[in-house]
């Protein structure tokens, strides 16, 4: 994962990766709730990813 952006807006992390995915999840009320569970698990996989990098799964292209 990159370093933070510190001229990023005092609501964001820095990390453009996590900013993004939280910053869908706004959009969360203006969805049919059976489009909610998408929207979640991909905020939950960046997040997962930038706390947990070490579990990061290979790439299945090799």
């Amino acid at each position: 994962m990159s370093q933070p952006d510190m001229t990023a807006s005092p609501d964001a992390t820095g990390y453009v990766e996590i900013d993004a995915a939280v910053g869908r999840l706004v959009e969360l009320d203006e969805l049919p709730v059976n489009e909610h569970h998408d929207r979640l698990a991909q905020a939950h996989e960046v997040l997962d990813r930038a706390l947990h990098p070490e579990r990061a799964r290979p790439d299945p292209s090799f």
